[in-house]
This record gives structure tokens, C-alpha cells and sequence, in this order.
């Protein structure tokens, strides 16, 4: 049986690897004992297989892969490619899934339900695990198999088709897609319509991209730009759109929907769109009537000055900037719901820094911030897969911010807590109401939570200002996240705080061991432990934790509103 296929081009001609399971290397070798007549039907195997799947194969040449190794070859002949296209059957066979429905089937393979119905003679939309049902598709309708290496936009230049376009037949709601997938390419439709745009004082290349509904990529794709750098009374090329009307107080969903994208359109968040149509689950269906909440307030078109290493100051659209810091605070393998959170932690703290007049800085001195370029040369090959996940996260959540008492709260955060989140008075001598010490125990989960620092006794003791032998060390006080708060080396005082700094360490919640002339310094957690834990965040949104769960146990009696 074929389970799989690959083609490779070799000195300028297509090779069909097809793989097999379930036909062992004894049986090959039986095989090749067999008259000709095992031949012309492997062949006619091949072939059939090449129509049935609409491969669009222009070779002459197929290799039989067992087991991952090659056990023959086999030529199909000249004709194969013309035969393979010409055949008018659209028609495949789709076997029902637990979970399935008619709705879910027809999305999934962009046709109707009615088709479907239709195609399968049914009276009802009862449908069982393990039926069959005949899906007929579009004419020219082919199928690709994703190879290692591939990304949609590779995928849609090769087949002369838009990334949108391949989206949406696909139903994806994001650009990832793994070796393996199965994509329907359908016929294309005319090309999107241009129009040009004048480049005005704020703009970026991802303010841009976003009003005309195209993603950066496509956006300097199609105006041959090498870098993101766009200034102001330049022209762009984009895509024509109708802007929706802003009194619009109804939306009909389409196929492709989802609600993130149907959120991005209207500038509003997939939250208020869930409570303002009752809706149980992210699910949604064609011709689903939503209500669009004209209400909401989201101010997009903030712009926030940040100040870059070299001294320069830009403007930055704050939505754009939130993803920069989400992308350069988290990790891209941390779960979606911890990135919602994050996400209005950051945009929180910008909108409190804007409010102040604040420059903000790209360093921990605010909140890291890298810039498309920088992330595209720090995740390479995942660049697009990352990127997409960190702007779904914060466009998801838009305009969401966390207030205390109707007032922007401090959204401080932190790496990875020692089981306890700290109160801010031990750290600056302040207190909030909403940043109290809780529990984190999920931290115990971070690779980050433990470490140990090694040093000479000598450096140790110079660092300090203590002697370098019999040193005396004896813990005075803790604080209410189980941190150092006071400590006596060597008959000096010092607080935890002050000895974390000199030392260099990554948390107040250590341990000092000398043995002879060096000094073990084992550490739980890493940073100043006010607010949010990172590593918390993440650990909990496994365990079901929603982005306003986690905000809410890590700042108390907060309420997240609108901007």
C-alpha cells in the first residue's frame, strides 16, 4: 500500500518516490522471481495512484521505497503526465472521522454541504465513524504533499497561486504546516486587484500590510523591497481592498473564516466577539450571522516612541510593537494562551509608558523589543511559523489591557519564580494591592528554576568586602516569597537584594556553600519575582489555564478591559 510520495528533480527531470507499507523486503525478493507481469502491475499501481491523487508528476521515472530504502525502479513512460492531467475524475473517496460532521468535511475540502449531500445521495446530515463518503472536487483540483523544507509561500509561487488563496482553500488559519500535510491546490481564481498607497508619517511595512489585509512578506514580495525600511511620501503597492464600514453591525460568515481572522477585521478581540454572540466555543460555520459590537473601543492607531540602541528614536505602532516584545520575552514554543497573556502584560506597560510621556528603550530596562530582521535572523527557517504565532497571540487579545480600580496597573513580570511570586516592598520598598505574593508551584517545571554559580572564594570575598577565610555566614530574615531579605556574611548585614547584584545571581532564594577555596552558590528561580512568572504562565496554560486565569492569579482583583 502507498502511504506517502516525494518528488525530487535530478539534472532537471522529476523522480517520483513513492513509499510503501505493509510490503516487507521478503516479499520484494518474491517479487522479482514473478514474470513480467508483476511489473505491469506495480505500474499500473503507480499510474492509477498518480491519477486518483491528481499528482502533478512530469516524469518518466518512479522508485518503490521500502522500509526508507530503495528496492526497484520502475518507468512509467512518456505519457504518464498527459494522462494524469487529462483525467476528468475529480472524485475521492473520504472515509469518516469520530468528531466529524458535513459542515467540518465541506470546509475542509472547499465545497458545500449541499454538494456533499448531493454526491452521497443523503436524506439527512447524519453521518457515522467509518462510512464513506464520495467528495467531488473542483475541476483541476490537484493535491500536494508537504516535503521537508517547504512553507506556503514556496508552495503557492510553485502553483501560481496567492498564500491567501491556498489559505483559505485549506481552511488554515495560520502559516504553519508540517512535512507530511495534504493541501488541495483548486484553480485559480483572477489575481487579487491592486491599488497604490502613499506611505504617511507612523506607517510601517506591518501597518501597512495589516490595513490591506497582506502579510509583510507578500507586501515587500510584491514591491521587490530587500529590507523593511519605507519612508514617508513613498509609494507601495497592496492590495485592493472595500474597507468595511465602521456603522456595521453584522458579519455573515464565509468559508476560511475564523474568529481571529474575523477579530483582526473589524479591530476587535476574539474575546468580545465570543461574549457578545454567546458563544460556547471558538467554532464557527458559513453562514453563521455574528454580531459585530460597534462599542468596543480599540485604539490601534496609538503610536509609541521607542529609542533603539544607537540612540535613534522611532515610531512604532503599538500592536506592532507588542509582538516585537512578546517575540523577544517568550519563547516560541510556549503555549498560545501564555502569549495572550504576556501580550497584555506588555501592551499594559506601554500604554502606561505612553501615558507618562515614557521613551521606551528595546532592553530589560522596559521590555526587550527585536524588530522583524532581527527575529527573522534569530529563528531562520521557523521565522514564519514563530511569527505567526506570536501575531496571532497579540492580535487576538487587541486592545486588551489589565486594570486595577480603572487605572492601567504597573504589569511587571518575571523568568521563573522559586514556587512564590514576590511583593514588590521587598524589591523597591513599595506596595500594590494587585501585586501581592501567590503561589506559583508550576515554576518547579522550568529548566530555569534551578541553577548553580560557581566561583573562587577570593572573587566571592572581594565581591562582598569580606575576609577570604572562616567566613560566617548565617540567614536573618525572609520575605514573603520565601526570598533572602536580610543576610550576615562575615559579620556584615546585607540584604538579599544587594548581595543578588554584587554576585551576579538570578534570584534572591539562594544558598551559599564554601568548600576550601571555592564557593557553590545554588539559586531557585531567576529575576526580581514581582507580577507574572513567565514559566508559570506557560506551565499552567498546559494545564487548561486560559490567558485571563493566569492574568488574574498573578494579579489580583484586576479586571481586563478594553484600551
Amino acid at each position: 500500500m502507498i502511504t506517502n510520495y516525494k518528488i525530487e528533480k535530478n539534472k532537471g527531470s522529476e523522480v517520483l518516490h513513492l513509499y510503501y507499507e505493509g510490503f516487507t523486503t521478503e516479499f520484494s525478493s518474491d517479487f522479482f522471481k514473478n514474470s513480467n507481469e508483476s511489473f505491469k502491475s506495480l505500474k499500473k499501481q503507480i499510474i492509477d495512484y498518480i491519477k486518483s491523487n491528481k499528482i502533478d508528476f512530469k516524469g518518466t521515472m518512479a522508485k518503490v521505497m521500502i522500509g526508507g530504502a530503495l528496492t526497484l525502479t520502475v518507468l512509467l513512460g512518456n505519457n504518464i503526465a498527459v494522462e494524469a492531467s487529462n483525467d476528468s475524475s475529480q472524485d475521492i473517496t473520504y472515509f469518516i472521522q469520530e468528531g466529524d460532521n458535513l459542515w467540518k468535511i465541506a470546509r475542509k475540502y472547499n465545497t458545500s454541504v449541499n454538494d456533499l449531500k448531493a454526491s452521497n445521495n443523503l436524506q439527512s446530515d447524519n453521518i457515522y465513524p467509518g462510512e464513506e463518503l464520495t467528495i467531488r472536487l473542483p475541476l483541476n483540483t490537484r493535491k500536494y504533499i508537504v516535503q521537508e523544507g517547504d512553507n506556503l509561500w514556496i508552495i503557492a509561487r510553485e502553483h501560481n497561486i496567492s498564500t491567501d488563496e491556498l489559505k483559505t482553500s485549506n481552511n488554515l488559519t495560520s502559516d504553519v504546516i508540517h512535512p507530511g500535510d495534504t493541501l488541495y491546490i483548486y484553480p485559480s481564481s483572477t489575481s487579487t486587484p491592486t491599488s497604490v498607497y502613499q506611505i504617511e508619517y507612523g506607517d510601517s511595512l506591518w501597518t501597512v500590510a495589516k490595513k490591506f489585509n497582506m502579510s509583510v512578506s507578500e507586501l515587500k514580495q510584491l514591491n521587490n523591497l530587500t529590507s523593511d525600511a519605507i519612508y514617508v511620501g513613498n509609494s507601495l503597492i497592496v492590495n485592493q481592498i472595500n474597507p468595511v464600514e465602521e456603522t456595521q453591525n453584522e458579519y455573515i460568515v464565509k468559508s476560511g473564516d475564523s474568529l481571529w481572522s474575523i477579530s483582526n477585521k473589524f479591530n476587535i478581540s476574539v474575546a468580545d466577539l465570543i461574549r457578545v454572540n454567546n458563544l460556547d466555543s471558538d467554532v464557527i460555520y458559513i453562514n453563521q450571522r455574528l454580531t459585530i459590537n460597534s462599542t468596543v473601543n480599540i485604539e490601534s492607531d496609538i503610536t509609541l516612541q521607542l529609542r533603539l540602541e544607537n540612540g535613534q528614536v522611532i515610531n512604532i505602532s503599538l500592536e506592532e510593537y507588542v509582538v516585537g516584545v512578546v517575540s523577544s520575552e517568550m519563547y516560541p514554543h510556549f503555549h498560545e494562551e501564555a502569549l495572550k497573556a504576556q501580550a497584555l502584560a506588555a501592551r499594559t506597560y506601554a500604554l502606561k509608558a505612553y501615558e507618562e510621556g515614557v521613551i521606551l528603550s528595546t532592553t530589560d530596562y522596559h521590555q526587550v523589543y527585536q524588530n522583524e530582521d532581527a527575529l527573522r535572523r534569530l529563528w531562520g527557517a521557523k521565522y514564519d511559523e514563530y511569527y505567526s504565532k506570536m501575531e496571532k497571540a497579540v492580535l487576538s487579545t487587541k486592545g486588551e489591557v489589565i486594570k486595577y480600580n480603572g487605572e492601567l496597573i504597573d504589569a511587571l513580570y518575571f523568568s521563573t519564580s522559586n514556587g512564590k511570586t514576590e511583593n514588590p516592598f521587598y524589591i523597591w520598598g513599595g506596595e500594590l494591592d494587585y501585586l501581592q505574593s501567590v503561589n506559583s508551584p508550576w515554576d518547579v517545571e522550568s529548566t530555569e528554576y534551578l541553577n548553580t554559580k560557581t566561583m573562587s572564594l577570593d572573587e566571592f570575598s572581594k565581591s562582598l568586602g569580606v575576609r577570604s577565610s572562616n567566613v560566617y555566614i548565617e540567614v536573618l530574615s525572609w520575605t514573603s516569597g520565601d526570598r533572602i531579605e536580610n543576610i550576615k556574611i562575615d559579620g556584615i548585614t546585607f540584604d538579599g537584594n544587594t548581595v543578588k547584584s554584587k554576585l551576579g545571581l538570578r534570584s534572591t532564594d539562594f544558598s551559599i556553600n564554601i568548600e576550601g577555596d571555592m564557593v557553590h552558590i545554588e539559586q531557585r528561580g531567576w529575576g526580581h519575582g514581582v507580577g507574572m512568572s513567565q514559566y508559570g504562565a506557560h506551565y499552567m496554560s498546559q494545564e487548561g489555564y486560559t490567558y485571563d486565569q493566569i492574568i488574574k492569579h498573578y494579579y489580583q482583583n484586576v479586571n481586563i478591559e478594553a484600551s
